[in-house]
């Protein structure tokens, strides 16, 4: 309800606001809300060992972290602004933090690419991913290993989508269909990480 009321209230300014922080606060507010909701469809499987739970928890703030700056780029027009990864470290050296700062409006060129700053945040995307790649992989051997087999394998089936996708974007460009894929592949995985977080239920634990 009260990421509901949160959304609610950032809809006021998300018809015609140029800030990067509306945009992410909707992403991540939408992201969190799908999560939530499949939470409480799903019918809870067994529950991960206490440091499991921690590890799957840790890995949705990692992906938390990711998707706005996923957000981050996409509002700061800066998907464009590197393509390779040694060409995104390059372009991003030098770049103050104060090319992440969210509450200011990027200032656009009218030659490519659009936002050069943005490398900064393209670059902190790229390498958010990796750190993804590396702490969920293990989860989901984990998870197999610990009677949630179809969660484990969804998740390395999400994560590759994902990863994937994004790497799609980065060679060939952003487009629509694949970015909404990217999008709905990344909701998918931050779901399925936030259930393998859920504790024993109370028949269990008594």
């Amino acid at each position: 309800l009260v990421l509901a009321l949160g959304l609610a209230v950032l809809g006021r300014w998300s018809s015609d606001a140029r800030l990067p922080a509306v945009a992410i606060g909707n992403l991540v507010g939408g992201f969190a809300m799908l999560a939530l909701c499949l939470r409480l469809v799903l019918t809870p499987g067994a529950a991960l060992a206490r440091g499991g739970r921690v590890w799957a928890m840790l890995c949705v703030l990692l992906l938390a972290m990711q998707i706005a700056l996923g957000g981050l780029v996409r509002a700061m027009f800066a998907a464009t602004s590197c393509t390779s990864f040694a060409d995104c470290l390059s372009a991003a050296r030098g770049l103050p933090w104060s090319a992440l700062d969210p509450w200011r409006e990027p200032v656009l060129s009218g030659m490519p690419p659009a936002n050069a700053s943005g490398a900064l945040a393209q670059t902190l995307h790229r390498i958010s991913g990796l750190a993804m790649l590396i702490a969920i992989a293990p989860l989901a051997l984990v998870a197999w290993r610990s009677r949630r087999r179809v969660a484990g394998a969804l998740a390395l089936l999400l994560l590759a989508c994902t990863a994937g996708l994004g790497i799609a974007m980065a060679n060939q460009g952003p487009t629509l269909a694949v970015a909404l894929m990217h999008n709905l592949a990344a909701a998918l995985l931050l779901a399925t990480l936030f259930e393998l977080s859920r504790g024993p239920a109370a028949a269990d634990r008594r």
